[in-house]
């Protein structure tokens, strides 16, 4: 009989729960609108429980646990949300020692870039290398390090926040944490939109989802200059980055790197006129590979399958 384990991905506007088996495959997907609903923990606990017993239902195949993907820093202990401004009703609940007791199974809970990271560790481009850094690009900036197929834990449940390394401290914007020219003030959705009125004219006001589509699209030529902008400063921060951690392959994932290689590209071409020379040499010295940034693979479904890996 097939194991499989249940993977929950509880995101800021989404839940999205589905089997995972060994291979990293889902099936029985289901997701619950989560817009508002996590300030209201107990509608959003029965939805949850409705949609877990349900994909569990509807297989055959040898379930031995949940595994959730959690947004917000972690508690010390893994059993929940220490923090996030997206889930302030979960903020200290032990959402693990729920599960568990509703479920008689066991419930692992782990930070949902650390879940992306490890599914594409195992699943996608980071796949047999010994030091594998994933980057998440959308509302807010992060990142995990992977060293030997485990996640590098300094705080929280991650690798540290890097949507605060300050990456130009004269700009003009700052953060929602009001750090002024941090890599999630400049990188992230809301660094789009502020870099883009300085070039739309001031009647056109695009999301960052428009930009983001137009530019990889090639059709808008001030979309393009503005992801490539982003890429600049994406660059900038995997190159700070790069030389605490010493990756081998850098992933880029989230809702951002939709906008394919324009962004990619740039990003390269910053981080390799920054620090490139730097990791030639300390690759030729130690006989790796100059560092590669490619763009992750397993999209949407990353924090469904990584939060299962602890389980499987």
């Amino acid at each position: 009989m097939k194991t499989t384990a249940v993977g929950v991905d509880i995101g800021g506007t989404a839940t999205k729960i589905a089997l995972v088996d060994a291979g990293g495959n889902i099936s029985n997907f289901t997701s619950i609108n989560t817009v508002d609903i996590l300030n209201k923990r107990d509608k959003y606990l029965e939805d949850l429980y409705s949609n877990i017993y349900q994909v569990i239902a509807n297989t055959e195949s040898n379930c031995v646990g949940i595994g959730v993907s959690m947004l917000g820093l972690q508690m010390e202990d893994g059993s929940g949300i220490l923090y996030s401004s997206n889930a302030p009703g979960f903020k200290g609940f032990n959402i693990r020692s729920v599960l568990q007791k509703r479920f008689n199974m066991p419930v692992a809970v782990t930070n949902d870039l650390t879940a992306h990271a490890l599914a594409e560790y195992h699943y996608g481009v980071g796949k047999m290398h010994k030091r594998f850094l994933s980057v998440a690009m959308g509302t807010g900036i992060g990142c995990t390090m992977i060293l030997n197929g485990e996640p590098v834990i300094l705080f929280g449940g991650t690798s540290g926040d890097c949507g605060r390394m300050i990456i130009d401290p004269n700009a003009k914007i700052s953060c929602e944490m009001n750090v002024c020219g941090s890599a999630e003030a400049l990188c992230s959705t809301r660094g789009i939109e502020h870099i883009a009125k300085k070039y739309y004219r001031e009647n056109e006001n695009f999301v960052a989802r428009d930009i983001i589509i137009r530019a990889r699209e090639g059709k808008d030529e001030i979309a393009i200059k503005v992801m490539k902008k982003v890429g600049f400063y994406l660059g900038h921060l995997l190159a700070n980055l790069s030389v605490i951690f010493f990756p081998q392959i850098i992933a880029i994932t989230g809702g951002t790197v939709e906008a394919g290689s324009i962004l990619i590209e740039a990003s390269k071409e910053r981080f390799n006129d920054l620090v490139g020379e730097f990791h030639r040499m300390i690759g030729e010295e130690s006989g790796t590979t100059v560092i590669d940034i490619k763009k992750a693979v397993l999209g949407s479904n990353a924090g469904i399958v990584g939060g299962t890996i602890p389980l499987l």
